[in-house]
């Protein structure tokens, strides 16, 4: 029988576009638990690159990293990970709302400098 090959952490890093340093540092914090060979060196499961992607995704978004431990801690109790996760949303829309008068400002900069270009141009 042929054993499964493994991805090495830098095969797992370039995978998922993330630093292998991260990758360890979100193991020592306890966010994943990767199985180790005989040698010491990571075996990347399914279970733990579900895992590092949960967390990925979860980071993107957002959300703090003592949220994302009391959603795995809290793992079946759905209420927590809804409130935990409703409130990143609301930061989110929080954001997106900056963001969008922020973006109409340099529109309205953008105008006012290409007017004064124009003016220079005579």
């Amino acid at each position: 029988m042929k054993e499964l090959k493994m991805p090495t952490i830098q095969e797992v890093s370039r995978k998922f576009k993330v630093s292998s340093s991260s990758i360890r540092f979100y193991e020592r914090k306890g966010f994943l638990s990767i199985p180790r060979d005989k040698n010491g060196n990571r075996i990347f499961d399914e279970e733990s690159l579900t895992r590092l992607e949960l967390v990925l995704h979860y980071r993107t978004a957002g959300v703090s990293l003592e949220d994302i431990h009391e959603i795995f801690k809290n793992y079946m109790n759905h209420q927590v990970s809804v409130q935990l996760l409703k409130k990143t949303a609301q930061d989110l829309d929080n954001k997106i709302a900056e963001l969008e008068k922020t973006r109409v400002f340099l529109a309205d900069k953008i105008i006012f400098h290409e007017q004064l270009a124009q003016k220079e141009k005579g």
